[in-house]
């Protein structure tokens, strides 16, 4: 009776060419000694794209599924082993989509400046999931990367609140993506926020902003925020700051926001500046609330990115240490009664 090795042998990454031809061999003499077949590879690796391995084996003696990527220096190969038989596509051929410090920093999330700026700084470097519809045209791949052809196309893929409006979706792993569609067959991409920025600024009029784990932690990040990531919004110590009245007073926007804090109620005190760091200007709204920033920061740059003008806008806690000095020399424009 044969007997295979299957049980024995795990799947690997081929990051050497010793290692690949060691790997060859031995499944061409599994095949020659009767225990592998060669089957048709019917499925892509890789969810999203028509990427598939070159070989397919199958063993005869206990029905485990083998798949055969062949390396393209500098881009790895890899072996994998389906020990019932059954066929899943991976989820990111490279590395896993984790994201572990963003988690965190949104785990620990709070009415605190310091939380918030944390937030930030991990959303700056992390690399989130996105579910997109994806047509390719002529398109090759250079290593981890995609050359997209003449052609192609990728939509990616939104939510709507209550009042209608649009948010991107982004996943910090795939748990999180599998909450909204657990199909293994969810086309993605894998976006950074200056993406996400790229796409705002073609598409202001369509989409509000992006929503972090919509169905977990439900994370809005509004226009003016994403706005404000590109310009570094987190103050750094030392760093040299103009702060002022704005040139051309923006009386709609000042006037809508009276309106709306009496409203909401949610705000105690609201101060508007002009704030410059090195060639960038924006407009700074200093709040003092007792509202979790988490909720209400996001609420209200929603409702101001109708009035900006194209300017961007920064938010802060008049209870941060900037917040204090800034507001010592300026008078607020709203106070509740």
């Amino acid at each position: 009776m044969i007997k295979c090795e299957c049980s024995e042998r795990i799947g690997s990454v081929i990051n050497s060419y010793q290692l690949y031809e060691e790997i060859k061999m031995f499944f061409e003499e599994q095949v020659k000694e009767g225990r592998f077949s060669e089957v048709p590879v019917e499925k892509p690796y890789c969810n999203g794209f028509e990427w598939k391995a070159d070989k397919w084996y199958k063993c005869i003696c206990c029905g485990c599924l083998w798949e055969f990527k062949y390396p393209d220096f500098p881009a790895k190969g890899f072996v994998r082993k389906f020990a019932d038989g059954i066929y899943h596509q991976k989820e990111n051929i490279n590395e896993p989509i984790s994201n572990p410090k963003l988690v965190s920093a949104i785990e620990g999330l709070s009415n605190n400046n310091a939380t918030q700026q944390k937030f930030f700084e991990e959303l700056a470097q992390a690399k989130l999931l996105c579910p997109a519809d994806i047509q390719l045209q002529n398109s090759t791949r250079d290593g981890k990367e995609i050359v997209v052809g003449e052609g192609s196309s990728i939509s990616v893929k939104h939510i709507e609140d209550t009042e209608g409006n649009k948010f991107l979706m982004a996943f910090t792993d795939w748990k999180e993506l599998y909450k909204w569609n657990s199909s293994k067959e969810q086309q993605t991409v894998i976006f950074g926020y200056k993406d996400f920025q790229s796409i705002m600024k073609e598409a202001r009029d369509v989409y509000s902003g992006i929503v972090i784990n919509p169905f977990g932690a439900n994370i809005v990040i509004t226009l003016p925020m994403l706005d404000g990531l590109e310009n570094d919004c987190i103050i750094k110590k030392e760093e040299q700051v103009l702060i002022g009245i704005p040139a051309e007073y923006p009386t709609e926007l000042i006037n809508n926001l009276c309106i709306y804090f009496d409203k909401e109620k949610s705000v105690d005190k609201a101060f508007l500046l002009w704030m410059v760091r090195g060639e960038e200007g924006s407009y700074l709204l200093i709040l003092d609330s007792k509202e979790d920033p988490n909720i209400l920061y996001p609420r209200i740059g929603n409702f101001c990115s109708r009035f900006l003008k194209d300017k961007m806008l920064d938010i802060v806690s008049a209870n941060s240490d900037f917040g204090k000095n800034v507001i010592k020399e300026h008078k607020s424009f709203y106070e509740r009664d």
